[in-house]
């Protein structure tokens, strides 16, 4: 157990990855709650076991309780201290569109991108590949890149999937830079996929809807707020090197 005073969003995203990284060949979980004036009720378990249930709503327990994958919370520090805000859920003095949050959209849509990636054990071994998609709407990307036949809109910008047969996770969120706005994409699929194929098959999907620009993240740098990625040009190669700076 620990506990602490005046720990940011910062220090609590290096603590957990920290954590996972150590657990990543067992099954891991942390368990965080506040504490002090003000404090929000309830506690939030962050979890790698692939067989475990989420409950970003904490539905079974009237949001007492809310349960994430630590793949989908623990991307960049950065992205994850604009989500660790609202990780307890809304405040009755912040939340000013109650039904936003947890809100399930059916797409109508699929079998998603990569339904064929196999069985609920795949996701044990998983691999993370991110992107960096030319459009400012995440809907745009899970509904006509990925095919997903649902997702759940959390905050308003945070949109996530788990694919009930593997596990898989996806994540997508708006990230506008210094240069232009983009969606950051974030897939987490079983190892045995390799990541050519995953970086080709969402290149080919974008492009099929128009979508110009299609890099692949290879650093973040928290630090700088900087991302360096790879374009994926039209013919399938890649490009050189580039260094966006996120705008905050």
């Amino acid at each position: 157990m620990f506990q602490t005073f005046g720990f940011d969003h910062n220090h609590l995203y290096t603590l957990l990855s920290s954590f996972f990284r150590f657990a990543q060949d067992s099954k891991g979980y942390a368990t965080i709650g506040s504490v002090g004036e003000g404090s929000r009720p309830g506690v939030v378990i962050i979890t790698n076991d692939a067989d475990a249930d989420i409950d970003p709503l904490g539905a079974e327990t009237g949001g007492l309780a809310r349960r994430y994958q630590a793949a989908s919370m623990l991307g960049s520090a950065t992205l994850f201290t604009r989500f660790g805000t609202r990780m307890f859920g809304w405040s009755a003095e912040t939340r000013s569109e109650p039904e936003e949050e947890g809100r399930i959209v059916e797409t109508g849509a699929g079998p998603w991108l990569f339904a064929d990636q196999g069985g609920s054990n795949g996701i044990a071994n998983a691999g993370e590949v991110a992107f960096l998609l030319g459009t400012s709407d995440p809907q745009v990307v899970l509904r006509d890149v990925l095919h997903l036949p649902h997702y759940i809109v959390i905050e308003g910008d945070y949109f996530t999937y788990e694919d009930p047969q593997s596990g898989s996770i996806v994540v997508a969120q708006p990230f506008p830079t210094e240069e232009t706005d983009y969606v950051e994409l974030r897939l987490t699929l079983p190892s045995k996929i390799p990541s050519e194929r995953i970086e080709a098959e969402v290149a080919d999907s974008a492009r099929r809807i128009g979508l110009g620009e299609v890099l692949v993240v290879i650093e973040f740098d928290d630090d700088d707020g900087t991302i360096q990625a790879i374009p994926i040009r039209q013919d399938g190669t890649k490009g050189q090197i580039r260094v966006l700076r996120m705008a905050i």
